[in-house]
């Protein structure tokens, strides 16, 4: 008698992965499907392994290996619907008590279903078919989101002609001395909130992190807040130095898709205007979103080998072992490792244009003040633990610029400054309006020759790359009304661009006179 292959544990353990891949097709490549899939198989095929010599039947063993990771993945649902639950003042949707409770469940349940002395042929062959209804229709999904990012190629042909045709207006931009050109810095700290904001809303003075960029010569801009409240907007624009919705009127469309957002931000106008200048473009990988990488850079510095991929933090992070935090120690590790690439820049000898989006202090919290791992909380409404971050952000920070000013040979440009402020999940303790506290940020320049007595206290991330290609390459920017772009249909899922969806808030223009 022919024996029945055994499929529904590999099908049930690649699932999760073409899930959220399908799902994620605007933000993941192909290439980070593959680690976390083989992964995925590796662990059900030797569990199934171990369980057979155990259980002396396949079938048993096949079984228990499909309940229990079918349970392990439906542990973030249960978390979302029990996270607010109390019983008798005791939170049980607390991590802390509910992932090993969950994990308890998900080897027990399956052990009473395959040792009680059942037929479990037929449900063996359920288990086949469910599963491979559900790898057909992950399929489909992806095939379908291919199709969709092909169309996509579209908006990246106009793009190109886009930024081909203003980058015409750059070929007379010459650097302005006969010295040699420095090296050129843009760092994103994401989330970093405005000084005034976290004194008022987080009770924490950071005036001796201000005090200490004043005095290595930086300009603080103190009433700074970004055009947009969110990184795949905001970075868009800086580094193209306009608003997005010149560039969809440029396009003759109303939706900027989130990969064509991606495209914007890899192949930016200030790239290829300092690539035409001579410049190196060093690029250091987040690992999130719309700088997850770049195809124009020179030097790529990838994500530090042995750390999560997102899709693979974001599997972890669906399963009862996000309370051991495998997410968070990746991301910590990460973090760091970014800081030792920026010290790194200095020593390449042609001049280079150096972009990093570091996702901190934006949550998750993975340093205290003194750099370890703190509690596990995930939103910005846990200020203390926000506050604990940028305290040791501003730490390593501080360390960064030391190392770059004492080693660069020529004094380099830099300018450190926040996507957008802070959004924690509950408004109800801010006295700020919304909008306001989303988009308050840190914004200092190091411009030395003395090029920062044109900055302003209002200046906003559109402008930044103006006043800096006018101050030192010769150029004729337009400085912008600095202006705030917010939903005005309330809170919406942040992805695609829609110029409907998003309107001005505030002008900023009576603080462009504050200094002087």
């Amino acid at each position: 008698m022919r024996k029945d292959i055994i499929m529904h544990p590999y099908l049930f353990a690649a699932y999760p992965v073409l899930f959220l891949f399908s799902k994620n097709m605007d933000e993941a490549s192909l290439a980070l499907l593959v680690r976390p899939l083989c992964g995925m198989l590796a662990v059900a095929f030797l569990t199934f392994a171990i369980l057979r010599l155990i259980l002396k039947d396949s079938t048993k063993a096949s079984i228990f290996v499909t309940l229990m990771m079918t349970m392990l993945f439906a542990y973030q649902p249960v978390y979302g619907a029990l996270g607010d639950v109390t019983i008798m003042g005791f939170e049980i949707g607390r991590h802390r008590f509910l992932a090993p409770a969950w994990t308890a469940m998900a080897v027990i349940i399956p052990a009473i279903i395959v040792l009680f002395r059942w037929d479990l042929q037929q449900f063996s062959k359920f288990l086949t078919m469910a599963g491979t209804i559900l790898i057909v229709t992950s399929t489909f999904q992806t095939a379908f989101g291919f199709v969709r990012l092909s169309e996509n190629n579209n908006w990246k042909r106009q793009w190109a002609k886009l930024i081909s045709e203003r980058r015409q207006e750059t070929k007379s931009f010459r650097w302005s001395k006969n010295t040699p050109k420095p090296d050129i810095y843009y760092i994103i700290l994401d989330a970093y909130v405005r000084a005034d904001i976290l004194k008022q809303e987080y009770k924490f003075d950071n005036s001796e992190f201000l005090d200490y960029l004043r005095g290595k010569g930086f300009f603080v801009a103190e009433k700074s807040r970004s055009n947009y409240p969110v990184t795949c907007y905001s970075i868009p624009s800086s580094t193209n130095f306009d608003y997005l919705h010149k560039f969809a009127k440029s396009a003759k469309t109303k939706t900027i898709k989130t990969i064509m957002l991606r495209e914007m931000a890899d192949n930016s106008m200030i790239c290829r205007t300092l690539k035409d200048q001579g410049y190196s473009f060093a690029y250091l990988t987040s690992g999130f979103q719309v700088t997850s990488g770049s195809r124009y850079a020179n030097i790529v510095f990838p994500e530090q080998e042995g750390t999560l991929s997102e899709l693979e933090r974001v599997l972890v992070d669906s399963t009862p072992f996000r309370f051991l935090r495998p997410s968070d120690r990746s991301i910590r590790k990460h973090h760091l490792f970014l800081f030792s690439q920026l010290r790194r820049i200095p020593g390449i000898e042609k001049p280079t244009f150096t972009f990093a989006h570091i996702v901190c202090p934006h949550p998750p919290f993975v340093f205290s003040r003194n750099g370890k791992l703190p509690s596990l909380v995930a939103s910005f409404s846990e200020g203390t633990n926000y506050v604990e971050q940028v305290i040791y952000l501003n730490k390593l920070v501080e360390d960064t610029i030391d190392h770059i000013l004492s080693s660069s040979k020529t004094p380099p440009i830099i300018i450190i400054q926040a996507d957008h402020g802070v959004y924690p999940l509950s408004w109800s303790k801010y006295s700020h309006q919304p909008s306001y506290v989303r988009t308050a940020i840190l914004n200092a320049y190091y411009f030395p020759g003395g090029k920062d007595k044109v900055l302003y206290d209002s200046i906003s991330p559109v402008n930044s790359f103006r006043v800096l290609l006018n101050q030192y390459f010769g150029a004729d920017y337009e400085i912008l009304k600095d202006e705030v772009y917010y939903p005005t249909k309330g809170e919406k899922d942040w992805s695609d661009y829609q110029v409907g969806d998003v309107g001005l808030v505030e002008g900023l223009d009576s603080l462009r006179n504050a200094r002087r």
